[in-house]
């Protein structure tokens, strides 16, 4: 059986002091939440969405099914906090 090897890596770019990315190594899932530096709680919706790509709950679903029920999944967490939390 063929070995995978991966790696992440971020950086805060030149403007910023803190790096307010998140990013999930699932496999076959890998994603980067980019916490969009500059914008008010960046980082919080960058946790919330990587949060919720890593312990979704759509097991019963499979493929671009899946990966769309996670997506809306991390996409209702952030408007429910950006909604409830000023």
């Amino acid at each position: 059986m063929p070995v995978a090897a991966y790696a992440v890596a971020s950086d805060t770019g030149r403007r910023r002091l803190r790096n307010e990315d998140n990013y999930v190594v699932a496999p076959p899932l890998f994603a980067v939440a980019d916490g969009m530096g500059g914008a008010q709680a960046g980082e919080v919706a960058s946790r919330l969405a990587a949060s919720a790509l890593e312990g979704g709950d759509s097991d019963r679903l499979q493929g671009l099914e899946r990966l769309d029920a996670l997506i809306q999944e991390a996409n209702r967490r952030i408007y429910d906090r950006a909604t409830t939390d000023p």
